[in-house]
């Protein structure tokens, strides 16, 4: 072999060696589960590819599906150590919600998702034995939102029930019929409105079961049977001594002292106006309600009048000052149901900022809600005294519209008004009056004079 043979053979042997020992390039990937444990470690050598595990099953939930989607990383050339965690796609479940009737009738049925609110149906009537009826109890089962797949059946209870007939004052037509269940007490009908004669009085007797011979009907037995109610009047001519007055006004029409046999109702601080050191009322005979009350021989009911009150409440039913709302209204009646009411509002209404519609629409709320309380009860309407030549343009030309609307109003519900406006005018404002708005004593008296007349015409006496 010759020398050059030889050292070539050195060289390839020496490669051969080297290539031997040199070592391949190792990674470690390591899969976890959604939680973080570990699924499987792995060592690949550069370039390979790991072998994934068994994709790991997240159990679905009541309202969650999970579906794996793969490997958040490519482990098909591993370059470098891998964590390698699962990806999944997860949906919220879909359930259906049935709603059936007695008979098993499907009155609603619905799929939709998980948690989604249950909304019921509405109901068809159920037909019942005469005098009978089914009201709805329950569906069985709470109805709340949606969490699996679920049916709701209607549940019944019959109820045996009997009805109230009314008759109107004239017998002629029923003019209301109550539906009493077994077992609870009739509701007493208010009593209906009257076409009553001049001169004659009309005194409610109360509920009868026959239009004649009928007895008093005892409203405090429960029902047993259905009935048949008619209203029963002494009818007597008509007197106007005695009967109850009782007045809903404002700052005009207040007087409190201590000492006084008669006094408005409201008796707090600014809550009323006379007696005042800048004017000569001093005495509650002064007043003008006293003088009516006196020349008509009539009994004060109660003078419902407060300092700064006005008609409309401004939206707020809650207002224990505005004429329109219950509290007033209720009130007039707390000491004996009144036979005849007077309103005299207004006035601070139209030198404030209340809107011609809405003091309209206050002021036919207030008579509605007098009727509703007090059915028969006789109302007065005054219209409102003038303020003078000389108070502001603005407020003069709304003095005239509101008393406009009163007396549209006094029209259309055939009301009696009481004209304060033609007895205090802008011709003799000044002698009768303290201030642009509250009447002295001699005004007073014009407009209690006023008053009693207007009353005693309404009921033909002269």
């Amino acid at each position: 072999m010759t020398r050059f043979a030889k050292l070539l053979s050195v060289i390839l042997i020496g490669l051969i060696c080297l290539a031997g020992c040199q070592q391949t390039e190792m990674f470690t990937v390591t899969f976890y589960d959604d939680m973080g444990n570990v699924l499987k470690t792995e060592k690949v050598a550069k370039g390979k590819s790991a072998v994934a595990p068994d994709a790991p099953i997240i159990p679905n939930s009541e309202q969650y599906s999970y579906e794996f989607t793969g490997w958040n990383k490519d482990f098909s050339e591993v370059t470098g150590d891998l964590k390698v965690y699962p990806t999944y796609k997860m949906e919220i479940n879909k359930y259906t919600y049935t709603f059936l009737d007695y008979d098993d009738t499907v009155l609603k049925q619905q799929t939709t998702y998980y948690g989604t609110p249950i909304v019921p149906p509405k109901l068809n009537d159920r037909e019942a034995p005469e005098g009978y009826r089914y009201d709805f109890e329950s569906w069985g089962k709470e109805v709340g939102v949606l969490r699996g797949d679920i049916t709701f059946k209607a549940e019944y209870r019959l109820v045996r029930y009997y009805t109230v007939s009314v008759y109107g004052a004239d017998f002629t037509e029923i003019i209301n019929t109550i539906t009493v269940d077994e077992g609870m007490l009739p509701p007493v009908p208010r009593e209906p409105k009257l076409e009553r004669e001049t001169g004659l009085y009309y005194d409610f007797l109360g509920w009868f079961t026959d239009s004649a011979e009928g007895e008093l009907f005892d409203f405090t037995e429960p029902l047993t049977q259905n009935i048949v109610l008619y209203p029963r009047y002494e009818v007597k001519p008509f007197e106007l001594k005695g009967k109850v007055v009782s007045f809903l006004g404002d700052s005009i029409t207040t007087f409190y002292s201590p000492d006084s046999p008669l006094n408005s109702s409201f008796q707090g601080q600014y809550e009323y106006y006379y007696p005042n050191p800048q004017t000569d009322v001093q005495k509650f005979f002064q007043t003008w309600w006293a003088t009516a009350l006196s020349l008509t021989e009539t009994t004060l009911g109660l003078n419902n009048s407060r300092g700064g009150a006005k008609v409309y409440n401004e939206g707020n039913e809650t207002d224990v000052t505005a004429g329109m709302n219950y509290s007033r209204i209720n009130d007039l009646g707390k000491n004996g149901r009144p036979d005849i009411i007077v309103i005299y509002m207004g006035t601070n209404d139209y030198v404030t900022t209340v809107t011609p519609t809405n003091f309209e629409f206050a002021y036919r709320t207030m008579l509605n809600r007098i009727f509703e309380v007090y059915p028969n009860v006789d109302v007065f309407v005054c219209t409102i005294q003038s303020p003078g030549s000389t108070y502001q343009q603005e407020f003069r030309a709304r003095w005239m519209q509101f008393n406009e609307i009163i007396c549209q109003v006094a029209g259309d519900y055939h009301l009696p008004i009481i004209d304060f406006s033609s007895i205090i005018t802008d011709a003799n404002h000044a002698k009768n009056t303290s201030d642009a708005l509250h009447p002295n004593a001699s005004g007073m008296t014009l407009l209690g004079v006023e008053a009693a007349n207007a009353i005693k015409r309404f009921f033909g006496i002269e």
